[in-house]
């Protein structure tokens, strides 16, 4: 099973078993920053965000650097990839 999100790492599980009709997978949590989709957030992603690093009023070249989607690549998108930096994509199995 693969779950993913553009700009997000990945949620990859190989294998899990399955006991009932009935199946949870609980909470997954996607971690935003991956702007080069290499599965690492790194400093490649870095530099696609600050390339794009404007405030209010400034055109999107990537909207992908828009991590949280205001319409603005700002701080808070910084914040958020320096809380998954180094951070590669779940894989369980």
């Amino acid at each position: 099973m693969r779950i993913s999100r553009t700009g997000y790492l990945n949620y990859i599980n190989l294998s899990f078993p399955i006991e009932s009709s009935d199946v949870d997978f609980g909470v997954i949590t996607l971690r935003p920053g991956d702007l080069n989709r290499n599965g690492q957030v790194t400093s490649s992603d870095l530099l696609i965000l600050f390339a794009n690093y404007s405030g209010r009023g400034y055109p999107i070249t990537n909207p992908l650097a828009d991590i949280n989607g205001d319409g603005v690549v700002d701080y808070n998108d910084l914040q958020l990839l320096l809380n998954n930096f180094m951070l590669t994509a779940d894989v369980d199995g």
